[in-house]
This record gives C-alpha cells, structure tokens and sequence, in this order.
C-alpha cells in the first residue's frame, strides 16, 4: 500500500478463514476434553474448594465462548469480504474484455 494502490491477497484471506475455522474446531475439541475432565473430578470432589473450582471453570467457559463468538464473526466479516472482492474483480473483469 506504500504506492498508494489498495491491494488484496485473496489466497491469504481464504487461509485466514481456513486457519480460523481449524483453530474454532480444535478448540471445541479441547472443551470437551476438558469439560469430561472437569465432569471426572467433581464426581468424586466436593466441598468449597470444589465449589471455588467450578465457579471459575464457568467463568472460563464463558469468557471461551466470548472468545468463539468473536472468532466466528471475524470469520464471517471475512467470508462476506472475500465474496465481495471477487465480485468486484470479475465484475470489472468483464467491463474489459
């Protein structure tokens, strides 16, 4: 953008969206490696301790949730730019022949 000109790699954003996606994915897996963990615990734990515990792995969970809410209108506002630029690259694609 240095020579005035805005440019977009499109190769680069649909492996942003990708990378997204695959990361969105892994970390679904991760809260259910963790939530059955949790579950494992506290079967056999109580007490304050296992209550102070589990108030902090809801606010975790909800901050996590946060995190992918956000992840996924990132993905969405790039999905919505990349149509956008293609659109416009074959629109002005076919004003030239």
């Amino acid at each position: 953008m240095a020579d005035g000109h805005y440019r977009i790699d499109l190769d680069r954003l649909s492996a942003m969206i990708e990378d997204c996606e695959a990361f969105d994915k892994k970390v679904e897996e991760w809260v259910g490696q963790i939530d059955a963990a949790i579950a494992r615990l506290h079967a056999s734990w109580s007490g304050q301790a296992a209550e102070q515990q589990r108030a902090y792995h809801d606010r975790w969970a909800k901050g996590l949730a946060q995190m992918r809410e956000g992840l996924q209108e990132l993905r969405g506002q790039a999905k919505g730019n990349h149509q956008a630029y293609t659109g416009v690259i074959a629109h002005q694609k076919g004003m030239w022949p």
